[in-house]
Protein backbone atom coordinates (compact mmCIF):
# COMPACT_ATOMS: atom_id res chain seq x y z
CA UNK A 1 0.00 0.00 0.00
CA UNK A 2 2.29 2.45 0.83
CA UNK A 3 6.28 1.33 -0.43
CA UNK A 4 5.42 0.67 -4.25
CA UNK A 5 7.67 2.89 -6.54
CA UNK A 6 4.66 3.87 -8.89
CA UNK A 7 2.80 5.55 -5.94
CA UNK A 8 0.55 4.75 -3.36
CA UNK A 9 -2.76 2.86 -3.37
CA UNK A 10 -5.60 4.71 -3.74
CA UNK A 11 -8.45 3.63 -1.04
CA UNK A 12 -12.54 3.36 -1.63
CA UNK A 13 -14.32 3.42 1.39
CA UNK A 14 -18.04 3.27 1.53
CA UNK A 15 -19.85 3.79 4.78
CA UNK A 16 -23.19 3.95 6.06
CA UNK A 17 -24.97 7.72 5.56
CA UNK A 18 -24.50 8.64 9.29
CA UNK A 19 -20.76 7.32 8.87
CA UNK A 20 -21.53 4.96 12.07
CA UNK A 21 -19.91 2.18 10.19
CA UNK A 22 -18.08 1.33 7.47
CA UNK A 23 -20.03 -0.98 4.85
CA UNK A 24 -16.57 -2.49 2.40
CA UNK A 25 -13.75 -0.79 0.82
CA UNK A 26 -11.46 -1.36 -2.53
CA UNK A 27 -8.26 -0.35 -3.42
CA UNK A 28 -6.59 0.39 -6.62
CA UNK A 29 -2.27 -0.38 -6.62
CA UNK A 30 -0.66 1.70 -9.26
CA UNK A 31 1.49 -0.70 -12.34
CA UNK A 32 3.60 0.70 -14.35
CA UNK A 33 2.33 -1.38 -18.04
CA UNK A 34 4.06 -1.49 -21.13
CA UNK A 35 2.39 -1.25 -24.56
CA UNK A 36 4.80 -1.24 -27.47
CA UNK A 37 7.49 -0.09 -25.42
CA UNK A 38 5.54 2.72 -24.16
CA UNK A 39 5.24 3.37 -20.59
CA UNK A 40 1.37 3.59 -19.27
CA UNK A 41 0.09 3.93 -16.07
CA UNK A 42 -2.34 1.13 -14.86
CA UNK A 43 -4.10 0.16 -11.51
CA UNK A 44 -4.43 -3.34 -10.35
CA UNK A 45 -8.34 -3.37 -8.73
CA UNK A 46 -8.17 -5.74 -5.61
CA UNK A 47 -9.11 -6.25 -2.38
CA UNK A 48 -12.59 -5.81 -2.73
CA UNK A 49 -14.52 -6.29 0.77
CA UNK A 50 -17.96 -5.58 1.63
CA UNK A 51 -19.94 -6.27 5.24
CA UNK A 52 -21.61 -9.83 4.87
CA UNK A 53 -24.99 -7.90 6.22
CA UNK A 54 -24.73 -5.65 2.71
CA UNK A 55 -23.25 -7.99 0.43
CA UNK A 56 -25.80 -7.31 -2.33
CA UNK A 57 -24.49 -5.98 -6.28
CA UNK A 58 -25.26 -2.25 -4.90
CA UNK A 59 -22.50 -1.81 -2.51
CA UNK A 60 -19.68 -3.72 -4.66
CA UNK A 61 -20.67 -1.41 -7.79
CA UNK A 62 -20.92 1.80 -5.79
CA UNK A 63 -16.82 1.21 -4.74
CA UNK A 64 -15.88 0.28 -8.23
CA UNK A 65 -17.49 3.03 -9.71
CA UNK A 66 -15.91 5.18 -6.71
CA UNK A 67 -12.20 3.66 -7.71
CA UNK A 68 -12.85 3.80 -10.98
CA UNK A 69 -13.40 7.60 -10.98
CA UNK A 70 -10.35 7.89 -8.43
CA UNK A 71 -8.25 6.41 -11.21
CA UNK A 72 -9.10 8.57 -14.15
CA UNK A 73 -8.87 11.66 -12.33
CA UNK A 74 -5.23 10.12 -11.32
CA UNK A 75 -4.83 10.13 -14.83
CA UNK A 76 -4.49 6.32 -14.91
CA UNK A 77 -4.95 4.93 -18.50
CA UNK A 78 -5.87 1.04 -17.69
CA UNK A 79 -7.53 -0.39 -14.66
CA UNK A 80 -6.77 -4.02 -14.67
CA UNK A 81 -7.86 -7.46 -12.32
CA UNK A 82 -8.13 -10.85 -11.53
CA UNK A 83 -11.59 -11.27 -10.01
CA UNK A 84 -12.97 -14.31 -8.37
CA UNK A 85 -15.53 -16.11 -9.35
CA UNK A 86 -17.89 -14.20 -6.92
CA UNK A 87 -16.81 -10.74 -8.38
CA UNK A 88 -16.53 -11.11 -12.18
CA UNK A 89 -19.87 -10.08 -12.76
CA UNK A 90 -20.08 -7.04 -10.50
CA UNK A 91 -16.79 -5.72 -12.33
CA UNK A 92 -18.20 -6.71 -16.03
CA UNK A 93 -21.60 -4.35 -14.61
CA UNK A 94 -18.85 -1.78 -13.88
CA UNK A 95 -17.55 -1.27 -17.48
CA UNK A 96 -14.52 -3.88 -17.19
CA UNK A 97 -13.80 -6.59 -20.41
CA UNK A 98 -12.83 -9.69 -19.84
CA UNK A 99 -10.09 -10.30 -22.29
CA UNK A 100 -8.49 -13.81 -21.27
CA UNK A 101 -8.02 -16.16 -18.75
CA UNK A 102 -5.02 -16.87 -16.35
CA UNK A 103 -4.27 -20.40 -17.56
CA UNK A 104 -2.70 -23.05 -14.47
CA UNK A 105 0.93 -24.82 -16.20
CA UNK A 106 2.28 -27.55 -14.04
CA UNK A 107 5.19 -29.98 -15.47
CA UNK A 108 5.87 -32.91 -13.09
CA UNK A 109 9.56 -33.73 -12.01
CA UNK A 110 9.15 -36.79 -9.76
CA UNK A 111 6.22 -38.70 -8.93
CA UNK A 112 7.01 -40.32 -5.26
CA UNK A 113 5.03 -38.07 -3.73
CA UNK A 114 1.92 -37.36 -6.03
CA UNK A 115 1.60 -41.16 -5.53
CA UNK A 116 1.58 -41.67 -1.94
CA UNK A 117 -1.34 -40.00 -1.66
CA UNK A 118 -3.41 -42.02 -4.16
CA UNK A 119 -1.67 -45.71 -4.14
CA UNK A 120 -1.73 -47.41 -0.85
CA UNK A 121 0.64 -50.60 -1.76
CA UNK A 122 3.91 -50.09 -1.37
CA UNK A 123 5.71 -52.08 -4.02
CA UNK A 124 3.00 -50.93 -7.03
CA UNK A 125 3.68 -47.33 -5.89
CA UNK A 126 7.10 -47.49 -6.17
CA UNK A 127 7.00 -49.20 -9.28
CA UNK A 128 4.73 -46.32 -11.03
CA UNK A 129 6.75 -44.05 -9.54
CA UNK A 130 10.09 -45.10 -10.50
CA UNK A 131 8.76 -45.88 -14.19
CA UNK A 132 7.44 -42.26 -14.81
CA UNK A 133 10.57 -40.48 -12.69
CA UNK A 134 12.41 -42.62 -15.65
CA UNK A 135 10.51 -41.03 -18.04
CA UNK A 136 10.46 -37.86 -16.78
CA UNK A 137 14.56 -37.88 -16.68
CA UNK A 138 14.40 -39.64 -20.77
CA UNK A 139 12.03 -36.37 -21.60
CA UNK A 140 14.51 -33.69 -20.00
CA UNK A 141 17.50 -35.24 -21.60
CA UNK A 142 15.62 -35.29 -24.73
CA UNK A 143 14.68 -32.16 -24.66
CA UNK A 144 18.09 -30.64 -23.52
CA UNK A 145 19.75 -31.88 -26.62
CA UNK A 146 18.09 -29.30 -28.75
CA UNK A 147 18.86 -26.25 -26.34
CA UNK A 148 21.53 -24.11 -26.85
CA UNK A 149 24.60 -24.82 -24.93
CA UNK A 150 26.65 -21.62 -25.26
CA UNK A 151 25.07 -20.57 -21.93
CA UNK A 152 25.49 -19.82 -18.41
CA UNK A 153 22.92 -20.13 -15.23
CA UNK A 154 22.94 -18.61 -11.54
CA UNK A 155 20.67 -17.90 -9.21
CA UNK A 156 20.40 -14.84 -7.62
CA UNK A 157 18.05 -13.45 -5.21
CA UNK A 158 18.89 -9.16 -6.12
CA UNK A 159 18.26 -7.57 -8.99
CA UNK A 160 21.05 -4.74 -10.88
CA UNK A 161 20.90 -3.32 -13.92
CA UNK A 162 21.47 -5.72 -16.27
CA UNK A 163 17.71 -6.65 -15.67
CA UNK A 164 17.15 -2.68 -16.77
CA UNK A 165 19.12 -3.78 -20.01
CA UNK A 166 17.21 -6.37 -20.60
CA UNK A 167 14.07 -5.10 -20.33
CA UNK A 168 14.92 -1.79 -22.64
CA UNK A 169 15.85 -4.44 -25.18
CA UNK A 170 12.48 -6.56 -25.30
CA UNK A 171 10.19 -4.03 -24.19
CA UNK A 172 9.03 -3.14 -27.46
CA UNK A 173 8.50 -6.30 -29.10
CA UNK A 174 5.37 -6.46 -26.63
CA UNK A 175 1.68 -4.39 -26.78
CA UNK A 176 1.34 -5.77 -22.84
CA UNK A 177 3.44 -6.62 -20.55
CA UNK A 178 4.26 -5.44 -16.69
CA UNK A 179 7.25 -3.28 -16.39
CA UNK A 180 9.97 -5.55 -15.51
CA UNK A 181 12.91 -2.89 -14.33
CA UNK A 182 15.24 -3.32 -11.45
CA UNK A 183 13.50 -0.79 -9.16
CA UNK A 184 10.08 -2.79 -9.53
CA UNK A 185 11.93 -6.39 -9.19
CA UNK A 186 13.54 -5.71 -6.03
CA UNK A 187 10.37 -4.14 -4.37
CA UNK A 188 8.45 -6.80 -5.37
CA UNK A 189 10.52 -9.98 -4.78
CA UNK A 190 13.92 -9.20 -3.16
CA UNK A 191 11.99 -6.86 -0.41
CA UNK A 192 8.79 -9.09 0.09
CA UNK A 193 8.40 -9.50 3.73
CA UNK A 194 6.50 -12.59 3.51
CA UNK A 195 8.33 -14.70 0.77
CA UNK A 196 11.67 -15.74 -0.60
CA UNK A 197 12.00 -15.16 -4.08
CA UNK A 198 14.89 -16.47 -6.11
CA UNK A 199 15.74 -15.71 -9.96
CA UNK A 200 16.99 -18.95 -11.96
CA UNK A 201 19.14 -16.03 -14.44
CA UNK A 202 20.49 -17.82 -18.47
CA UNK A 203 23.48 -15.31 -19.75
CA UNK A 204 25.81 -15.75 -22.34
CA UNK A 205 28.87 -18.09 -22.09
CA UNK A 206 31.73 -15.56 -22.49
CA UNK A 207 29.72 -12.04 -21.94
CA UNK A 208 28.47 -12.48 -18.28
CA UNK A 209 26.88 -9.23 -18.27
CA UNK A 210 24.50 -10.16 -20.94
CA UNK A 211 21.22 -11.32 -19.39
CA UNK A 212 19.61 -13.56 -21.82
CA UNK A 213 16.78 -14.60 -19.48
CA UNK A 214 15.33 -15.47 -16.26
CA UNK A 215 12.51 -16.90 -13.98
CA UNK A 216 11.44 -15.25 -10.85
CA UNK A 217 10.12 -18.15 -8.78
CA UNK A 218 9.72 -19.56 -4.80
CA UNK A 219 9.86 -22.77 -3.21
CA UNK A 220 8.33 -24.73 -0.29
CA UNK A 221 7.65 -28.74 0.20
CA UNK A 222 9.77 -29.37 -3.07
CA UNK A 223 7.03 -27.48 -4.93
CA UNK A 224 8.09 -24.42 -7.38
CA UNK A 225 6.18 -21.57 -8.24
CA UNK A 226 7.24 -19.34 -11.06
CA UNK A 227 5.86 -15.68 -10.67
CA UNK A 228 7.76 -13.83 -13.21
CA UNK A 229 10.01 -14.40 -16.25
CA UNK A 230 11.50 -12.34 -19.24
CA UNK A 231 13.80 -13.40 -21.56
CA UNK A 232 15.36 -11.86 -24.91
CA UNK A 233 14.31 -13.62 -27.96
CA UNK A 234 17.33 -13.16 -30.28
CA UNK A 235 19.45 -14.60 -27.42
CA UNK A 236 16.98 -17.56 -25.87
CA UNK A 237 13.83 -19.21 -26.67
CA UNK A 238 11.52 -19.21 -23.57
CA UNK A 239 11.22 -23.03 -24.09
CA UNK A 240 14.55 -23.27 -23.52
CA UNK A 241 14.47 -20.86 -20.81
CA UNK A 242 11.58 -22.93 -18.85
CA UNK A 243 14.04 -26.16 -20.01
CA UNK A 244 16.86 -25.20 -18.44
CA UNK A 245 14.65 -24.02 -15.40
CA UNK A 246 13.01 -27.34 -15.36
CA UNK A 247 16.47 -29.23 -15.22
CA UNK A 248 18.09 -27.04 -12.98
CA UNK A 249 15.05 -27.65 -10.08
CA UNK A 250 15.16 -31.19 -11.06
CA UNK A 251 18.73 -31.78 -10.18
CA UNK A 252 17.64 -30.04 -6.45
CA UNK A 253 15.25 -32.77 -6.28
CA UNK A 254 11.76 -30.69 -6.68
CA UNK A 255 8.43 -32.43 -7.70
CA UNK A 256 6.65 -30.09 -9.58
CA UNK A 257 6.61 -26.67 -10.92
CA UNK A 258 3.50 -25.05 -11.20
CA UNK A 259 2.43 -21.32 -12.93
CA UNK A 260 -0.28 -19.50 -14.17
CA UNK A 261 -0.74 -16.62 -16.79
CA UNK A 262 -2.53 -14.92 -19.28
CA UNK A 263 -1.03 -14.56 -22.46
CA UNK A 264 -1.07 -14.41 -26.67
CA UNK A 265 -0.76 -17.63 -28.11
CA UNK A 266 2.90 -17.81 -29.00
CA UNK A 267 4.02 -17.43 -25.03
CA UNK A 268 1.46 -20.22 -24.19
CA UNK A 269 3.26 -22.30 -26.71
CA UNK A 270 6.48 -21.68 -25.32
CA UNK A 271 5.14 -23.43 -21.84
CA UNK A 272 4.23 -26.25 -24.09
CA UNK A 273 6.85 -26.87 -25.71
CA UNK A 274 8.88 -26.91 -22.75
CA UNK A 275 6.82 -29.63 -20.95
CA UNK A 276 4.66 -27.44 -18.92
CA UNK A 277 0.56 -29.04 -19.00
CA UNK A 278 -1.95 -26.71 -19.02
CA UNK A 279 -4.48 -27.79 -16.11
CA UNK A 280 -7.40 -24.88 -16.68
CA UNK A 281 -7.75 -21.71 -15.99
CA UNK A 282 -8.20 -19.95 -12.55
CA UNK A 283 -9.39 -16.36 -12.80
CA UNK A 284 -10.11 -14.41 -15.85
CA UNK A 285 -8.30 -11.02 -16.47
CA UNK A 286 -10.86 -8.07 -17.10
CA UNK A 287 -9.53 -4.33 -18.14
CA UNK A 288 -11.04 -1.29 -17.84
CA UNK A 289 -9.57 1.74 -20.66
CA UNK A 290 -10.41 4.89 -18.69
CA UNK A 291 -12.03 7.73 -20.69
CA UNK A 292 -9.02 10.12 -20.85
CA UNK A 293 -6.81 7.42 -21.84
CA UNK A 294 -5.83 7.05 -26.03
CA UNK A 295 -4.89 3.30 -25.82
CA UNK A 296 -7.46 0.77 -27.65
CA UNK A 297 -8.22 -2.25 -26.04
CA UNK A 298 -7.76 -4.57 -28.43
CA UNK A 299 -4.50 -2.87 -29.69
CA UNK A 300 -3.38 -4.16 -26.10
CA UNK A 301 -3.61 -7.59 -27.83
CA UNK A 302 -2.73 -6.91 -30.96
CA UNK A 303 0.79 -8.78 -31.30
CA UNK A 304 2.57 -10.86 -28.21
CA UNK A 305 1.30 -9.82 -24.31
CA UNK A 306 1.87 -11.43 -20.99
CA UNK A 307 0.88 -11.17 -17.43
CA UNK A 308 1.98 -13.51 -14.90
CA UNK A 309 1.00 -13.94 -11.01
CA UNK A 310 3.72 -11.33 -9.85
CA UNK A 311 1.38 -8.61 -11.86
CA UNK A 312 -1.07 -9.41 -9.58
CA UNK A 313 -1.96 -7.11 -6.33
CA UNK A 314 -0.15 -10.03 -3.71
Amino acid sequence: YLSNPYGHARLCFLSTKTHSHVIGSCAAFPRAINHNGMHTNACIAGDLMVNQAHRTLGPGLQLQRCLISICENSGMDLIYSLPNAKSTPLMLRAGYRTVSNFIEYVTPLRFGSYLSKRINNNLARGALAFLLDTATRLKLTTLKLRAPTSKRTVVINTFDNRFDELWNRISSRYSMAGEKSSLFLNWRYRDHPLETFHAFCVTGQHDTQRLDGYVVFTSANKRVRITDFAYDSAFLKLSDLLLAFAIHQHRTGVDIISTSLASSPDVHQGFKAAGFYPRGTTNPLVIYTTQPSKIDLPALLQSSWYLVPGDNDT
